[in-house]
């Protein structure tokens, strides 16, 4: 009864690091963790998938075992931080994270008859920025595509004709889509040039800024898009008044490449983009 009564460090010593949660600015970042080297007999780095990262020796070597590790480093095309150990000291340092999100790890400290472990959240730092957009050569054009809407019904109850007002391109404005081949590219804002219709023929316009992976709707050069015509419905008829909008086509590739802010390194992706322009309209009673 003596024996249980007794505090558990005089059988089993406390090697618990002075911090069990920290977290690190994601650019440039850097915290320290006092822990107990004595009895220490492994150190591991554990992601969302398990273990990860290169372990190397006190002498900067590259090893296979995590035994002996006295300095880990992590890198993923967006991610770069690294531990080393120094005396009782860990020391974290992040160079960068421009995945826009919070990344944990789990260091496992390793002594002979208990683990400890020190959760470690990696902040997000900047993102990455476009620096290049590139088309192909080749770019495949289709006319004569046409699309039609229902611009609003019309109930006339008089017996004289009436006139309605309708503008054919607010309801179908030039569009664009560009695909990248990358899932990481989808979803981020950017400025880049698109296929404009000018004078007859395609050629390459303004920049505009547009969701990658997403639908983009604008307002064309090639026609007016205030444009106004009027119609005319029947006495004593209800009626759809219908706008059809024929559209020019391009669809062309090219390749996307962005820059790491702090550390310059490039990450690219091919791309596709599909660029519909109105070039002439129809209005008419149904």
């Amino acid at each position: 009864m003596a024996l249980a009564s007794c505090n558990g460090d005089l059988f089993v010593p406390n090697v618990r690091p002075d911090k069990t949660q920290v977290s690190i600015c994601g650019d440039g970042g850097r915290v320290t963790v006092g822990f107990h080297p004595a009895g220490l007999i492994g150190i591991s780095l554990e992601g969302l998938y398990g273990k990860c990262g290169n372990y190397y020796d006190e002498n900067g070597e590259l090893i296979s075992s995590q035994q002996c590790a006295a300095r880990i480093d992590y890198e993923t095309q967006w991610l770069m931080f690294g531990l080393r150990i120094d005396g009782d000291h860990l020391i974290f340092e992040s160079v960068e994270n421009a995945s826009g999100d919070s990344h944990v790890f789990i260091l496992r400290l390793e002594y002979e008859h208990v683990t400890e472990c020190v959760e470690l959240t990696v902040l997000p730092g900047a993102l990455p920025r476009i620096v290049d957009v590139s088309y192909d050569d080749s770019v495949v054009i289709e006319d004569d595509v046409k699309a039609s809407a229902v611009y609003l019904s019309v109930d006339n109850q008089n017996d004289s004709p009436l006139t309605v007002p309708a503008m054919p391109y607010r309801l179908m404005p030039a569009t664009a889509v560009v695909s990248p081949q990358e899932a990481w590219v989808s979803n981020r804002q950017v400025f880049m040039p698109l296929p404009e219709y000018s004078d007859g023929r395609w050629r390459l316009g303004e920049e505009r800024l547009i969701e990658i992976g997403v639908k983009y709707d604008y307002s064309p050069s090639s026609v007016d898009y205030d444009l106004v015509v009027s119609v005319e419905v029947p006495p004593y008829a209800h009626c759809e008044v219908i706008t059809e909008v024929t559209y020019s086509v391009a669809a062309a590739s090219g390749l996307l490449t962005f820059e790491n802010p702090v550390s310059g390194r490039l990450n690219a992706s091919l791309f596709t983009c599909r660029v519909m322009e109105p070039v002439d309209h129809d209005v008419y009673v149904r």
